[in-house]
């Protein structure tokens, strides 16, 4: 994924397990962002999208679960934006896309269940977008996120008529 005059990628060393890594196209300037689990196997990191000069994605740590992350490019600016589903669970944010200079993803809590979240790319501005499916540990399992004509379409299950067509102006209301 580009970011600026850098491209992020994830890669394997040998000696790590899957990494985030981020290139200035020379050997010297091509970096291991990330070490979050030395010896962890089972690590992920998925749904690289560049938003406002930097990067965000899932990702698995042993200390926050799948969570959604932030990256500047550096080592000390690349960290676990929010800890959506809180220490016990793991959100597995998803399907990120960007919409009116923000950035929109499904991601599960129990209050919610697997709900459509939005950032403005801050831990206090990344908040349930809308709560379709009313109740806890519901959720729409929201989809298929296709941005025309000013709007963005998707299809969610409000738990009454089943997964139906929906549209946002990037609003909730």
């Amino acid at each position: 994924t580009p970011v600026g005059t850098k491209v992020v990628f994830v890669a394997e060393n040998g000696s790590d397990n899957r990494e985030l890594w981020v290139s200035d196209g020379t050997e010297v300037g091509t970096i291991q962002l990330t070490d979050r689990n030395v010896g962890f196997s089972t690590e992920s990191i998925y749904d690289i999208i560049e938003f406002n000069d930097k990067i965000y994605f899932g990702a698995y740590s042993e200390v926050y679960g799948f969570e959604l992350w932030v990256s500047d490019g550096t080592p000390a600016g690349t960290f676990v934006l929010k800890d959506i589903a809180g220490t016990d669970n793991s959100s597995n944010p998803s399907d990120f896309f960007v919409f009116n200079d923000k950035l929109f993803f499904k991601a599960y809590t129990e209050e919610f269940g697997k709900e459509l979240w939005v950032s403005d790319g801050t831990s206090d501005g990344t908040i349930v977008f809308k709560d379709i499916n009313v109740g806890p540990n519901s959720g729409s399992n929201s989809q298929g996120y296709i941005t025309f004509n000013q709007n963005f379409y998707f299809f969610a299950d409000n738990g009454t008529t089943g997964s139906e067509l929906w549209k946002s102006d990037g609003t909730s209301g």
